[in-house]
């Protein structure tokens, strides 16, 4: 479903995918991580530079719910099938979205429909399932730029993907810092791909952390977690793409289980960490990546709205995603299977 009437990538704004550069250029690297470094197509940065210049104009971020509420969430005399409806409910649900008509610029517009269209399309080269994205601020860090783009990339998203729960650019949940870390974890949102770059870094701290789960599921296996427990994980890493099940996975490992605290350190330490610098980030498959930080504390000059603004993220699908997502919701529907506790469009979890 359009989330705009002015949304639909319809003649002339839709391009054959073959023709649109390609979304990410692999690029000489510029950490010590050993993965593929890749940085957004130079063929779309004159529109991006032009869109932030454009930022003043486009009015304030709407902040939404990233699927249909339930019933019960409405506000009274709302209608429960419009998109735009008011956000309510757990912050984590909340989505920033800006509508493409915002854009004053006709050509900027096209040019960001037709980048969007090329992420959608894009699928990291090879066998790889995770890279640093580089050299991908566009404006001065800080400037918050970038999240009224993510915003944008998340309503262009959702349209191509065909379901509005298949982009979602959430933030705020990671303004406040503390000095624990914030142990490796999956997402498990029914998007597949996430795309995570840094604005607001202060030094030495909150250092990002990431690892394989392939890597993961050795020292997973021997924390302690039963059998029972094991299999709900493995079987949440399978579902995922068609529902979202962050706590099916997640509270296995730190829901105040005996084996939380060691586990959360081992995989620490099995993680590759670096200290993101303003435009640096990863994309990664979400079903193959845990991701955290080290302990974050901000000095005082930060802001509030600094804290609010320190990473940009975008879960989306691409459409070998999309695809996967459909063949397997359709073999459920062949076994009459549906995950417990599974959250689609239908609505939200209590």
């Amino acid at each position: 479903m359009p989330t705009s009437p002015d949304q639909t990538l319809t003649p002339p704004t839709a391009a054959p995918d073959a023709a649109l550069p390609a979304a990410f250029i692999e690029v000489e690297p510029d950490t010590p991580l050993a993965l593929p470094h890749i940085a957004i197509g130079p063929e779309w940065r004159p529109a991006m530079e032009r869109f932030v210049e454009l930022v003043p104009d486009m009015g304030p971020i709407l902040k939404l719910n990233y699927g249909r509420p339930r019933a019960d969430r409405v506000p009274e005399g709302a209608d429960p099938a419009d998109p735009f409806l008011p956000f309510v409910g757990k912050p984590e649900t909340c989505t920033m979205h800006v509508r493409p008509e915002a854009i004053p610029d006709a050509g900027v517009r096209r040019e960001l429909l037709h980048f969007a269209q090329a992420l959608h399309a894009y699928d990291l080269p090879g066998d790889l399932d995770g890279a640093i994205v580089t050299q991908s601020m566009i404006g001065p860090a800080g400037g918050y730029g970038m999240k009224h783009l993510f915003a944008f990339l998340r309503a262009a998203m959702v349209d191509l993907g065909g379901g509005e729960r298949l982009a979602a650019h959430v933030i705020e949940t990671h303004g406040a810092g503390h000095d624990e870390i914030f142990p490796p974890h999956t997402d498990m949102w029914v998007t597949t791909m996430l795309l995570n770059v840094f604005n607001v870094q202060p030094a030495g701290q909150g250092v990002s952390t990431m690892v394989r789960m392939d890597d993961a599921w050795p020292a997973i296996a021997a924390s302690g977690i039963p059998d029972e427990g094991l299999a709900q994980m493995r079987r949440a890493v399978d579902d995922a793409g068609v529902c979202d099940l962050y706590m099916q996975f997640n509270a296995w490992l730190y829901d105040d289980r005996p084996w939380s605290d060691d586990i959360a350190w081992t995989l620490s330490d099995l993680c590759l960490a670096h200290e993101m610098q303003p435009g640096q980030g990863y994309l990664v498959d979400d079903r193959k990546w845990l991701h955290g930080r080290l302990g974050l504390v901000w000095p005082e000059r930060y802001t509030l709205e600094d804290k609010q603004n320190r990473l940009y993220r975008l879960g989306y699908d691409t459409k070998t995603s999309v695809e996967h997502a459909a063949a397997r919701a359709a073999d459920w529907e062949r076994h009459g299977y549906f995950p417990q506790d599974c959250v689609g469009d239908e609505g939200l979890m209590a």
